[in-house]
């Protein structure tokens, strides 16, 4: 018996495709071997269906551009294989789910485009192959926690379309980012010293924001 390791709906970028809508099944649980799971670019409604959290072995899921909302549930804790998640421009509302904080082979992670609101976790010692990080496009608030600038793989953060009013006192920033846009948020901290130390910075947007400059050299 074959064992299905890859659910891939073609979309209407595909030379054939078909465009599936209406709730996930919670029966997608069943498919336990399962190693990437793509539904993006569909008409999905409803939640994420916790069973999910059953498809252990799970290195890719993309339920982006899709209809999906209410709170993003905690169902990633058991998907320890998970090298990418994509969930953007969907509907999602409420916190950021701290379950994923615990997925340490993430390497890609897009939240962007929702309505995602709340503060980001103030620690985080896991998510260290973290790569690129996308929270754009949300209503995430308070100040924006150093652990996100001192993850050692992360080369692009975008954060930027968020309400977010501040930095950590003490930013530790990884050398290695190299995309960084901030913009259009309502940030009024001096903060250029505190990135001055992004040697391999190719891309920078402080844009509108009030940022003032440091002082001194």
């Amino acid at each position: 018996m074959q064992i299905l390791a890859e659910l891939f709906i073609p979309t209407a970028a595909s030379s054939n495709f078909i465009v599936l809508s209406g709730l996930i099944p919670d029966s997608i649980g069943n498919f336990t071997q399962i190693r990437e799971l793509d539904f993006g670019s569909n008409h999905f409604t409803g939640h994420i269906p916790s069973t999910i959290s059953k498809l252990k072995h799970l290195t890719r899921l993309d339920l982006s551009f899709n209809s999906l909302g209410g709170k993003i549930p905690n169902v990633f804790s058991n998907l320890q294989e998970l090298v990418t998640l994509y969930l953007s421009y969907n509907n999602f509302i409420g916190p950021f789910p701290s379950s994923i904080l615990t997925l340490t082979r993430l390497e890609n992670l897009d939240l962007s485009s929702n309505s995602l609101s709340g503060p980001l976790p103030s620690n985080v010692s896991m998510l260290q192959k973290l790569v690129d990080l996308d929270f754009s496009h949300n209503l995430l608030n308070g100040t924006i926690p150093s652990w996100v600038f001192s993850l050692p793989s992360l080369y692009m953060l975008e954060l930027h379309h968020n309400l977010f009013n501040g930095l950590s006192d003490e930013l530790k920033v990884n050398r290695a980012v190299g995309r960084l846009d901030i913009s259009y948020n309502q940030l009024s901290s001096p903060i250029l010293r505190s990135l001055q130390n992004l040697t391999n910075l190719v891309n920078l947007d402080l844009s509108s924001n009030n940022i003032t400059v440091d002082g001194g050299t």
